[in-house]
């Protein structure tokens, strides 16, 4: 009767097991359908944003306002490596159910970012036919400055502020990917994230820049 009981509780524990299994609808993480954002290490530019885009091949693009330096990268054991190239910088990302649980630099020359979420890439252009507007602070200030909007259709975007005219009419802007996004006009560069439906900007006018998240307009 022991025997009996106790293959039947091994049979129920076997069962659950599957039953969990079969009921984890995560999705797997694929590094080429995903890309990494956040804000760079820093104090004056604490809030300049960054986009790690994932390509084919073990291929990668880090981007900021600053600098785009090409990139690889590997993935094992819930282990993301970044590395640029040409150099032993770069960062190492933990990624548990397709969200990064912890991220170190793989250097001591150069400090992880200040914060780090992966996003999944959207099917098609999730800037075109939409406008987002807010605050973005002015590098070296502690709170908001100027109330943005930009507006983005067709390849193309403009911009104003404080409700404006707008300062760039139909500008083009160059996708990294469905969600990242960099344009130059003149002496302004752009870089643009949609991170959780919302669009995360960096932009230089000059020796000024500009960095916040602004909100979809209603």
């Amino acid at each position: 009767m022991i025997a009996v009981k106790h293959i039947t509780v091994t049979l129920i524990v076997v069962a659950l097991a599957a039953c969990s299994k079969s009921h984890d609808t995560s999705p797997a993480f694929v590094p080429e359908q995903s890309y990494i954002t956040g804000t760079i290490e820093g104090n004056v530019n604490d809030s300049a944003i960054y986009a790690l885009v994932l390509q084919p091949n073990g291929m990668a693009k880090a981007l900021s306002i600053e600098k785009s330096p090409d990139a690889t990268y590997e993935y094992k054991n819930n282990h993301l490596k970044f590395m640029l190239a040409g150099s032993s910088e770069g960062f190492d990302f933990t990624i548990s159910g397709n969200t990064i649980t912890d991220a170190a630099s793989l250097t001591h020359t150069m400090a992880a970012p200040n914060t780090s979420i992966l996003q999944k890439v959207p099917a098609s252009d999730a800037f075109s036919g939409k406008t987002f507007t807010g605050n973005l602070k002015l590098n070296g200030h502690n709170t908001p400055d100027f109330i943005f909007t930009f507006r983005f259709d067709g390849g193309k975007f403009a911009f104003s502020t404080d409700g404006q005219p707008p300062t760039l009419l139909d500008k083009d802007y160059a996708l990294q990917n469905n969600a990242v996004a960099t344009a130059s006009a003149g002496n302004q560069k752009f870089l643009f994230v949609i991170v959780n439906g919302k669009l995360a900007v960096s932009f230089t006018s000059g020796v000024l820049q500009f960095n916040g998240e602004l909100h979809p307009a209603a």
